[in-house]
This record gives structure tokens, C-alpha cells and sequence, in this order.
């Protein structure tokens, strides 16, 4: 019916989703919530850094602006 490939993928990503939350649950027993949630917002410049890295997707110059932006969000926040 399914593919052996596709069902490799969702089953994988499905791992890969299981795994990432088991380690935030992880991270909160560590440090507070208002810490850690404040690098979540580290995720919107990494994607497309990676699209970037991986795929050779384009990445404008205000991708590295908002980048920016966001890595001294975060230093401020953590401080």
C-alpha cells in the first residue's frame, strides 16, 4: 500500500518529533520556562540558514538582519 521510503520518512520524522519533545520536557526539569522559550526563537534564523547550507536556497540580506536581530533578542533576554 505505502512505499517502504515513505513510511521510512514519517516514521522517522515521528522519532524525530517524539525525541525533541522528550528533550524539551527534559530542559523545562533544568531551567525555567521564560528561559528556555526564548530559544525557540533561535529556530527562525537556522531553518533558512540550513535551506541555505543544504538546499542552496537563496537568502536575502534581510534574512542576516532579522538573524541578527534575533541572536541580541536573545542576549538581552537571557541576561
Amino acid at each position: 500500500m505505502f512505499e517502504p521510503l515513505v513510511l521510512l520518512i514519517v516514521g522517522s520524522s515521528f522519532a524525530v518529533y517524539a525525541a525533541t519533545s522528550i528533550y524539551w520536557m527534559w530542559i523545562l526539569q533544568r531551567i525555567p520556562l521564560s528561559t528556555a522559550y526564548v530559544f525557540l526563537a533561535i529556530t527562525y534564523a537556522i531553518v533558512p540558514l540550513s535551506a541555505m547550507l543544504l538546499f542552496g536556497e537563496t537568502v536575502r540580506p534581510s534574512y542576516w538582519l532579522g538573524a541578527a536581530l534575533i541572536g541580541i533578542g536573545i542576549f538581552i533576554a537571557v541576561q
